[in-house]
């Protein structure tokens, strides 16, 4: 989690959540010293919960799982030895902790879409001529893409994150909250839209001195931060006034929306030792158990077939050389690797992977089938679904890829003994699955790819169609 925080420029606002946490925590002070502490056994049923979740993620790869079941074990730890009054108490503190978790970047392709067409449209409206194809605009000054970090994430996270803790310092009343919330998000997509508008925009008056370089991020943040800061000094003129935190405390309950101190009086209530060696006892004991799964997942749930160097030979031997000046998938990480070509000059690319960990899995962020800033662009992105002679009918993701003047139409899927799929999800499902039962987290990715002469996208479909049956029945090999 931490390694997204350092690389991602959309989830660097990881290392602030906990800080900020602490600090809404510290506000409480007075009033969490005077409340009730008994241990809760409910709070060990979350806590095993919580590493159930974690234990899926690990053996699925799914990292957001991980990230989840790390995070929701401190509240189920606060509920298991301090009870349900300070677990009340701190319920926004806590809930606050789950912004740490790097996620979102499903809404990559979507804002990325987003911000080209706004950009277009803008740029129209300016009377500039335009050229676009997929996310890359051409224009008589030069070329612009809209890539990863110019979609926004990172707009989008940030005002979801001060939005929140905006509101919850701000409103009392619920309704007032989400408008807040839904006018900060609004805003955010907004100032991403002009952000590249303007960044084109300069580019081209200036002849591409001006906007290409990193300056165009500066631009952006200093026009997020000064939007965001009359943004909240507007919206302080609709502050809810915050009642007096004794309003919100009865002799054994407090209510989650507290903010400031508390004063109340009452005696505290001493937890009884039985009471808390009981609860430290179930805790190692759950700690231990959950190390024992790990130990079990790493060893035996994750111990994958012997891949058999034969079958490898044997696909290999069938193909043609590899024609380097075509289209090859970016992916790395593989235990084997097999390409070249088969019938009718179509391109196949397989890339096998068992024992996954984190450098050496098939569904990471760093696998895809091209390079954000590489010699190749995508144009276009979608799925189809293939009918194969004498097999399944197969869902495929088709890209229209282009060099130069040179394009490729590239079909692709994952396989594992579960099956084929053209989702990531249904592949860590699946891998998921398999793993359960016992057969390891062998997976591999197919791909095929073959060059779009004169534009005859469909006769490029067709191609492929004749030829995929022979791809996947390289595939299935692997798994037998």
């Amino acid at each position: 989690m931490e390694h997204q925080w350092a690389v991602s420029s959309a989830h660097g606002h990881g290392y602030l959540i906990a800080p900020i946490a602490l600090w809404l925590t510290y506000r409480k002070r007075h009033g969490l010293a005077n409340l009730p502490i008994h241990s809760a056994l409910s709070g060990l049923v979350a806590l095993l919960i919580s590493a159930a979740v974690w234990l899926i993620g690990e053996i699925s790869s799914i990292n957001i799982l991980i990230y989840i079941g790390v995070v929701a074990m401190i509240p189920a730890l606060i509920l298991m030895f301090y009870g349900r009054e300070i677990l009340k108490a701190l319920m926004f503190p806590l809930a606050f902790l789950f912004f740490m978790i790097p996620a979102g970047d499903f809404l990559i392709p979507m804002l990325m879409k987003g911000t080209t067409e706004a950009t277009v449209w803008a740029l129209s409206q300016s009377g500039l001529p335009v050229y676009r194809e997929g996310n890359h605009l051409s224009l008589p000054t030069g070329r612009w893409s809209v890539i990863e970090t110019c979609a926004g994430l990172n707009y989008v996270i940030a005002a979801s994150v001060l939005g929140v803790l905006y509101a919850y310092l701000t409103y009392t009343r619920r309704y007032k909250q989400v408008v807040f919330l839904c006018l900060i998000m609004f805003i955010a997509l907004i100032v991403n839209w002009i952000r590249a508008y303007l960044t084109i925009l300069t580019g081209h008056l200036t002849n591409m001195k001006w906007g290409p370089g990193h300056e165009h991020v500066t631009f952006g943040w200093i026009i997020f931060g000064v939007t965001l800061g009359i943004l909240f000094w507007a919206c302080s003129k609709w502050a809810d006034p915050i009642k007096s935190i004794n309003d919100n405390i009865d002799s054994v309950t407090v209510h989650s929306q507290l903010r400031g101190n508390l004063d109340f009086n009452e005696n505290r209530v001493k937890l009884s030792p039985y009471r808390y060696a009981y609860t430290t006892t179930a805790a190692l004991s759950a700690l231990a158990i959950l190390i024992t799964i790990q130990t079990i997942s790493n060893d035996v749930l994750r111990s994958s077939p012997k891949l058999d160097e034969s079958k490898t030979a044997m696909i290999s031997q069938g193909l043609l050389p590899v024609n380097h000046s075509g289209f090859r998938p970016e992916f790395s990480g593989w235990r084997t690797k097999i390409e070249g070509q088969i019938k009718g000059g179509v391109q196949i690319f397989i890339a096998y992977y068992a024992h996954q960990t984190d450098s050496y899995e098939l569904a990471s962020s760093e696998n895809r089938i091209i390079l954000e800033n590489g010699q190749w662009i995508s144009i276009s992105s979608s799925v189809h679904r293939v009918e194969s002679f004498g097999m399944k009918d197969l869902g495929v993701r088709e890209d229209v890829v282009k060099r130069g003047n040179n394009q490729f139409l590239v079909w692709y899927w994952y396989t594992t003994s579960q099956g084929e799929t053209s989702s990531l999800l249904q592949l860590k499902l699946d891998t998921l699955r398999q793993t359960l039962m016992g057969g390891g987290d062998n997976a591999a990715l197919s791909s095929i790819s073959y060059e779009i002469e004169d534009g005859n996208l469909l006769g490029a479909r067709a191609t492929l169609r004749e030829a995929i049956g022979q791809s996947r029945k390289a595939t299935e090999m692997l798994f037998k």
